[in-house]
């Protein structure tokens, strides 16, 4: 997938009456990089969830727009998450089962849990709306 350039959508319409085709571009069109971190971001919205589980989720909403982000970008999306205070990472500390906060390591990323801060909450729930 190529990071940071805008999706380009396109609608065929078809006339069975008069036999054309016409094709426009929709105005609503975002740059991929931010589809993923927002799609990064549904994913933890909700739970916690581990690097696996986000990517799957990113990946299966792709889909759906004809798109196929790769493990990098949801990683790179998920770092931007952190960095940026949406999202906080997390370890779970075995004897107890508890979410204990770390650092962001992209060396650990596939030990790591993510869940969103408040500020990641309101952000979601502003883009709820949107999300199918």
């Amino acid at each position: 997938m190529s990071e940071g350039r805008p999706i380009r959508v396109v609608v065929i319409l078809t006339s069975r009456r008069r036999g054309r085709i016409s094709a426009f571009e929709t105005k609503h069109v975002k740059d991929s990089k931010q589809v993923v971190k927002e799609y990064a971001l549904r994913s933890i919205s909700d739970d916690y969830e581990n690097l696996e589980t986000i990517f799957a989720d990113v990946t299966d909403w792709s889909a759906h727009s004809g798109s196929q982000p790769d493990r990098e970008s949801v990683v790179a999306a998920v770092q931007e998450l952190v960095q940026g205070g949406y999202a906080q990472a997390y370890r779970f500390d075995p004897p107890f089962k508890e979410a204990i906060p770390t650092e962001y390591s992209t060396e650990l990323v596939d030990e790591l849990w993510f869940y969103v801060t408040s500020e990641g909450k309101r952000l979601a729930c502003a883009l709820k709306e949107h999300w199918r």
